[in-house]
């Protein structure tokens, strides 16, 4: 008998409440905190960013960050990126402009691309904020700085043996061949370690060096990859008569 083991590769950071439920390719993107919730006292008097944490799916491939002219005077503004977990060029595309309103605009957006790729990785954080053009220094401010988490949309699977809990093997046979199936998604690169397990040492259980080599190891799926064998030796045990010739 050989121990049933499953796997499911998951890993999530909750923003403000429970991570959406992201499919592939399904395109999401959600103000989750607004600027206007917090107090005026901590706010920036003339610049802040509308919304103060954005969520956006990898499919969506950009997010728009809002940010709000306060006294909808002229005047500009730098917005850039900062890297968190996510990190420029390779999970976004950084940006580093001034914006610039004009005489009663109250608010501009400023897009940033967002990479989709197929392999899976838990949901990654980078931030905006706003700087004075001249002295390159961030502004102060609760709401000069915004946090955007990219939420992965792939589904690494679920690992499962196909026989279920119990394989039945002839003897005669000089192996056992395990098939490890993925199901439920097969997007980026997994893996799970696995091993040969005694059940007990009554004489009704096979004995690893008697019965069959103990195995062990490390099984890789590649993206796209849906099923790997877990190879088990057997080993001929042999007769009383067959003792008695050697």
């Amino acid at each position: 008998m050989i121990e049933r083991t499953k796997h499911r590769a998951t890993a999530a950071k909750s923003l403000n409440g429970s991570r959406p439920a992201i499919t592939k390719h399904q395109i999401f993107r959600a103000e989750n905190s607004l600027a206007s919730k917090m107090e005026d006292s901590i706010k920036n008097q003339r610049w802040g960013f509308f919304c103060l944490h954005y969520s956006v799916s990898e499919a969506a491939k950009y997010i728009s960050i809002k940010i709000l002219n306060k006294t909808q005077k002229p005047g500009k503004i730098g917005v850039r990126t900062v890297n968190g977990d996510a990190i420029a060029g390779e999970d976004y595309e950084a940006i580093d402009q001034i914006v610039e309103f004009n005489n009663n605009e109250p608010s501009k957006e400023v897009a940033v691309n967002i990479f989709d790729d197929d392999d899976w990785e838990p949901d990654e954080d980078f931030y905006l904020e706003l700087y004075d053009p001249d002295t390159k220094q961030k502004l102060e401010g609760g709401d000069a700085k915004t946090t955007v988490r990219i939420i992965d949309d792939d589904n690494p699977g679920t690992l499962s043996f196909e026989a279920g809990d119990l394989y039945q093997h002839t003897a005669t046979e000089d192996k056992c061949i395990i098939k490890v199936i993925r199901s439920n998604g097969c997007s980026g690169k997994i893996q799970c370690q696995y091993k040969t397990t005694e059940i007990n040492r009554s004489n009704d259980t096979a004995t690893p060096g008697k019965h069959y080599e103990h195995v062990e190891g490390i099984l890789v799926f590649d993206h796209n990859v849906s099923e790997k064998e877990i190879e088990i030796p057997i080993l001929q045990e042999l007769s009383p008569e067959q003792m008695n010739n050697q």
